[in-house]
């Protein structure tokens, strides 16, 4: 075994139900230790009645959980169920919430929904909208949140 192959690290591999739990995901990834961060605190999160992982879980439900925490509801949402990290400046809680909007505005909540859409839709839709109207959405993340989709 070389010692590059000996040092490399294993990554969990992760099959959201959701696309918010690719989402946030793909968000909360950014910058962070996927392994010791990420899964860990996605999985608390769903194992938790608040926003369980599930195939019917729609975007609406996490823009209404996070509106639920009053004045400071970015900051308090990611004190109290994900975490404080920010991306661009900007809390990725609120990141995730615009993207979650940017979702629903165009009537899609769930997976199901992203990948029941006509052939290059998606990609235009995330490549090219999603980047352009939410700040902290570049190109990788973006290209990490298609493949998330199953694309």
């Amino acid at each position: 075994m070389s010692q590059n192959q000996a040092g490399a690290e294993q990554c969990a591999v992760v099959t959201w139900k959701s696309a918010l739990y690719d989402v946030l995901d793909c968000v909360f990834s950014a910058r962070s230790n996927y392994d010791t961060m990420v899964v860990p605190m996605l999985t608390r999160l769903s194992e938790s009645p608040r926003l369980c992982d599930t195939n019917d879980l729609k975007f609406s439900h996490f823009i209404n959980d996070v509106d639920s925490q009053g004045q400071d509801k970015f900051e308090t949402y990611a004190v109290r169920y994900l975490s404080r990290s920010k991306l661009s400046g900007r809390s990725k809680v609120e990141v995730c919430s615009d993207v979650a909007t940017f979702f629903v505005k165009r009537d899609i909540q769930t997976l199901s929904a992203i990948q029941s859409l006509s052939d290059s839709v998606p990609e235009d839709l995330v490549l090219v909208h999603l980047q352009t109207q939410v700040r902290g959405i570049g190109p990788a993340l973006s290209h990490y949140m298609l493949s998330l989709f199953g694309f």
